[in-house]
């Protein structure tokens, strides 16, 4: 099956949700990798009306509800190497805003540096504390991770709080996230959809698919697959990938193959702007044969590219590829697909 982002619509407790990092010198949109998420191609696909019944949710791998933080398309226009990211570090610890903007980049994707989710975190706190606000909505990555010590998570949720006070609706977007989850904040996951749908109204596009998903599970507030699919339709108009992948895992999980051919094109988009979920879903696709002709090359290379990107269902996805290559290396062989990620 198809994955949403991180987990199972069914088990809306651990439901993946839309983070947004924003504030360095590439520009980052207010969500979710994740993630929210910029850099979509600026490519139409055609909308269907809503699927009129969605009897089985998705088996999501890995689309939550998002946090604004990077895609793998941001990360395409992060540039350097080791000595420009000490630098940035450099001027990070001395006390310059702006490097500890430019520093979070390069440890969220990777350039320069080894990849490490809490020293983004960390330098992004550091640019939201001394006044950039844009980076307070990056700090909120630390509340999307199993492994932030609860000192990570109250300073990362006073960074959103700052954001979100200061007008910075991606900040904002992440702190309904945490809310969702009750981590750093009580739970509240009818207010996080409130807050959801208010910044979807006001053209913050990934928050309107994290809404979209909240209805169309049912967390938060009653269950409404037409009004979920609307709302995660919204975002997926204006580009947003995260809202695509949500839309076509919709579509797949709910009408069949007919929803499957729909959610071929949205995953392809949500992919292309970066959201791993959407190119584990594509390779799934690839690997059953769903609505194209079976491809494990293809399917394979896809989830390399998202496991390389930091899904960790896409990695087992390409494992299992690779394990069945290994075992019989002359024979096509034909795994059983998994499930699908929002």
């Amino acid at each position: 099956m198809l994955r949403t982002s991180s987990r199972s619509l069914r088990q809306h407790s651990r439901l993946p949700l839309a983070l947004v990092t924003v504030g360095l010198s590439v520009t980052v949109a207010c969500a979710t990798n994740q993630a929210t998420q910029v850099g979509a191609p600026k490519v139409q696909t055609s909308q269907p009306t809503s699927p009129t019944s969605h009897t089985q949710a998705p088996a999501t791998s890995q689309t939550p509800i998002v946090p604004t933080t990077f895609s793998m398309a941001e990360c395409n226009g992060v540039t350097g190497g080791a000595e420009s990211a000490a630098l940035f570090d450099k001027a990070c610890d001395g006390g310059d805003a702006a490097g500890c903007a430019e520093a979070t980049g390069r440890y969220l994707c990777g350039a320069g540096v080894a990849r490490d989710l809490h020293k983004a975190g960390d330098r992004a706190m550091r640019a939201c504390e001394r006044g950039r606000l844009g980076s307070c909505a990056t700090a909120g990555i630390l509340v999307s991770m199993g492994d932030a010590t609860p000192a990570e998570i109250q300073r990362a949720v006073g960074a959103l709080r700052k954001g979100c006070d200061g007008g910075d609706v991606g900040s904002c977007n992440n702190l309904a996230l945490a809310m969702m989850g009750g981590t750093g904040v009580p739970a509240d996951p009818s207010q996080a959809a409130v807050l959801f749908e208010k910044l979807c109204k006001q053209s913050n596009w990934n928050s309107c698919g994290n809404a979209g998903m909240m209805y169309l599970v049912g967390v938060g507030v009653a269950k409404d697959v037409e009004r979920g699919v609307a709302l995660a339709k919204r975002g997926c108009d204006q580009d947003d990938p995260q809202s695509c992948n949500i839309l076509g895992v919709a579509y797949a999980e709910g009408d069949g193959a007919g929803g499957a051919a729909l959610a071929m094109p949205l995953f392809e988009k949500a992919c292309r702007g970066g959201q791993t979920g959407a190119c584990d879903n594509l390779g799934q696709f690839y690997v059953s044969g769903t609505t194209v002709e079976k491809d494990l090359a293809k399917a394979e290379a896809l989830f390399r590219a998202a496991c390389s990107a930091g899904n960790a269902t896409a990695c087992t996805h390409l494992a299992k590829l690779v394990a069945e290559r290994e075992a019989a290396p002359t024979t096509n062989t034909d795994p059983k697909p998994a499930t699908h990620s929002f």
